[in-house]
């Protein structure tokens, strides 16, 4: 009686380890994807909530940067950027503004705020209060057209964003 005393792996269990490893790389690969792509709106979110409550301190502070005395700091926001502004409304041709853009994928809707054209989120000297505060117009949404999430941002009339 003879035996075959070769040792190794068939074709079907080569072909079967194979595909399995491609499915689980498949996985892992949508997964950091996905990852990554959150952790952008992370970031982008973080970035404005910094710039929203910096703008609130320089109103707080009581001094402008010509040191004229008490001054209103706000937010312009548009779809694909957002513009820090000194003054009680938006201009923008002031070359003092600081616009931020934000990435390609990401964009503001539903933009809904107590300025005078709604696209501006503007506080009060000294108290940092927002002003004009509504309670049906205190909200902007940061959107990930890639990935389809959002993140709202509403503010109460402190300027305390009370959700992201």
């Amino acid at each position: 009686m003879t035996r075959n005393t070769q040792k190794g792996f068939t074709i079907i269990e080569l072909v079967v380890v194979a595909v399995l490893f491609i499915t689980i790389s498949a996985f892992v690969t949508t997964n950091l994807i996905g990852a990554q792509h959150n952790a952008s709106l992370s970031t982008a979110m973080s970035t404005l909530v910094a710039d929203i409550k910096n703008q609130q301190s320089e109103a707080m502070a009581g001094e402008n940067s010509l040191g004229t005395g008490p001054n209103y700091y706000g937010i312009h926001f548009d779809t694909n950027s957002y513009t820090l502004f000194s003054g009680s409304t938006y201009n923008p041709s002031d070359p003092n503004n600081q616009t931020i853009n934000l990435d390609p994928e990401f964009q503001f809707t539903n933009i809904s705020l107590p300025g005078v054209n709604k696209d501006d989120l503007i506080f009060i000297p000294v108290n940092g209060e927002v002003s004009g505060y509504s309670n049906s117009t205190n909200s902007v949404t940061l959107f990930d057209t890639v990935g389809k999430e959002q993140k709202v941002l509403q503010f109460n009339y402190l300027g305390v964003i009370t959700s992201d």
